[in-house]
């Protein structure tokens, strides 16, 4: 067995990252979906065959030296006179992450990580990030020199980056200032997210979308950042009888999201788990029935972004319910990431 993050699984069960697929839950053959390893798993050739059943969760044979979970990892063979393709994860992160204030002198700074995890390499690749009306260009921050910006308006920027193998990974950081005329109202909000642009070595053209984040402006000098952008925050509907819906918009489309509640305790209990649609939509909805008094945090991930969502449940003495943003939420107050990431498995 293997548990990651955390010993919530008990002391005597080694705390690994099983370097599970970004791509979460998905169609790897089979009669249900499965998480694949990928190459350099600690889960990899850890059971003896005899301890093993024949077959994984999909019905692929296992190995002499059989795989922890229901996914038996093997090496992607490329046939001859194929060529593999490049998946590309576009990731954004932005500081402050939720309140900016509005002077002309203050830094916005979002950094772009790209990552291919597929097995082709990305060529011709390019990022598009908008500028909101409310912001103006300030300066970039580049380490790699093959990363450059190739274009600029007042509405966007363009950012060139190098070819890209299996595994290769770049970020930079693009920094912008509010916008002088007008000067953005209080409480006015800004969201944003990139393209990501690249071409297969069969020729083919990709573009997917990064995640999305978002912050409200203030006045002068009420600058707030949590997290660095890595903590969003979902919004609620009103209670519907003991039935609560979150609602998060900011995901990378079609990526795995796993949902849990951590308790007034600090304990998490598992909710649900599924794929965002491809507009980066994603819901939860959370019963409340039973729960006891106290403040509770509804609590997302998403396997490709690598961003959490969050939402606070108030319960009060009367048995009422009370959706809250969780505005200055840290990721500690989250709790425990639960099922996708939770890699442990009893035979």
């Amino acid at each position: 067995n293997l548990q990651f993050p955390g010993n919530s699984c008990g002391a005597t069960i080694p705390v690994v990252d099983p370097l599970l697929d970004l791509a979460g839950l998905q169609n790897n053959g089979g009669p249900t979906q499965t998480i694949a390893l990928q190459v350099g798993s600690q889960a990899i050739d850890q059971i003896a065959l005899a301890n093993c059943p024949p077959t994984d969760q999909r019905g692929v044979a296992r190995k002499n030296l059989c795989d922890i979970g229901a996914y038996e990892f093997n090496p992607i063979v490329v046939v001859p006179g194929m060529q593999a393709t490049a998946d590309l994860v576009g990731q954004l992160r932005q500081t402050p992450d939720r309140v900016a204030a509005n002077d002309a002198e203050n830094l916005i700074r979002y950094t772009f990580t790209v990552k291919n995890i597929g097995l082709g390499q990305a060529n011709s690749v390019s990022l598009t990030l908008p500028i909101d009306p409310q912001l103006v260009i300030g300066f970039t921050e580049f380490d790699n020199p093959q990363v450059w910006v190739s274009s600029l308006t007042t509405s966007s920027v363009v950012v060139n980056l190098p070819a890209l193998s299996n595994n290769a990974v770049v970020s930079g950081t693009i920094i912008l200032r509010p916008n002088t005329s007008p000067v953005p109202a209080v409480g006015s909000s800004v969201s944003s997210r990139y393209t990501l642009n690249w071409t297969n070595q069969i020729g083919d053209n990709k573009q997917v979308w990064s995640n999305g984040v978002s912050f409200s402006f203030g006045a002068a000098g009420s600058n707030l950042d949590v997290s660095g952008g890595t903590i969003q925050l979902m919004s609620a509907d009103a209670p519907n009888g003991s039935k609560i819906v979150y609602h998060s918009n900011f995901w990378i489309p079609n990526e795995a999201v796993t949902t849990w509640l951590t308790l007034p305790d600090g304990t998490s209990v598992a909710l649900s788990q599924g794929n965002v649609n491809d507009k980066g939509e994603f819901r939860v909805e959370v019963d409340s029935s039973g729960l006891a008094t106290g403040i509770y945090v509804v609590a997302a991930y998403g396997q490709r972004s690598q961003v959490y969502g969050s939402g606070i449940l108030e319960m009060t003495s009367s048995g009422n319910s009370q959706a809250k943003l969780a505005t200055k939420l840290g990721q500690k107050a989250l709790g425990a990431k639960l099922v996708l990431t939770t890699y442990s498995t009893t035979k």
